[in-house]
């Protein structure tokens, strides 16, 4: 990728987060809306699953955004793990989110597949420099659709942006198929650090807008909807520009 190319996906312009009440254009949680919030009193618990094959970085990037560290070596995900971390979403609502490291071995599916069933948002993680995993995107959104309920939030997530060197799938790529299956889109370095904190906060957000509309009509929002012909944008046109336009955030 020449040092054109890789501007033009970094660039973020101003006015796409105006109003933003979650600072989605930095690198880390605004400190002064998510300070000393962990033993406050939450108003919502989303549940949130990582998943994607074996060795995409899916344990390193949960332990970027809830310890801010990064080892270079972890044992592999047996089964499930899970970690809690505080968000807040807007100065009355603050949301717990229990965010769920899953095996990606094959032969832990079954088992993984059982925590789809209530999930509120999925990150679906796969290595810029692996295109096998990138190729099994799609199984794991197939997953998604028939275990998980319809209007769970779904973020494709290239990890390993510090590799942009050894890239094996360009973001031009991931994004348009991202945007061809309604989902948001982002790539990360859980070695650096970059967007880390950004894909949670842009999930929680999202999350909390969806079950927002699904209390006012009284209606799961979903994107099923939008290939029924349902109007999104007359719902939520926050989530409808989301699914129209997809950031995507290189290192």
């Amino acid at each position: 990728m020449t040092e054109g190319e890789h501007d033009r996906f970094t660039k973020i312009e101003s006015e796409d987060f105006m109003n933003d009440p979650l600072g989605i254009g930095s690198d880390t949680i605004p400190e002064s809306s998510n300070k000393n919030i962990e033993n406050q009193k939450y108003t919502s618990t989303y549940k949130i699953i990582i998943i994607g094959d074996q060795n995409v970085g899916k344990t390193s990037i949960l332990s970027r955004f809830i310890d801010n560290k990064f080892e270079k070596q972890y044992q592999c995900t047996l089964s499930s793990e899970n970690k809690n971390k505080n968000l807040r979403i807007d100065e009355n609502n603050i949301a717990q989110l229990q965010i769920w490291d899953t095996a990606g071995e094959e032969r832990f599916r079954s088992v993984t597949r059982q925590f789809f069933h209530d999930s509120h948002g999925a990150l679906i993680v796969y290595s810029i420099d692996d295109r096998n995993s990138f190729e099994k995107v799609n199984t794991w959104i197939n997953d998604l659709k028939n275990n998980a309920p319809e209007d769970c939030v779904i973020m494709i997530v290239g990890n390993k942006s510090d590799l942009s060197f050894n890239r094996k799938i360009e973001s031009d790529e991931a994004e348009k198929f991202a945007k061809e299956n309604s989902c948001l889109f982002y790539e990360v370095s859980a070695k650096n650090g970059s967007n880390v904190a950004i894909v949670f906060e842009q999930l929680a957000f999202k999350i909390f807008n969806v079950q927002k509309e699904r209390e006012k009509y009284g209606e799961k929002i979903s994107r099923k909807d939008e290939r029924k012909g349902k109007n999104l944008e007359d719902i939520d046109p926050d989530i409808h520009r989301e699914q129209k336009k997809v950031k995507c955030c290189l290192a």
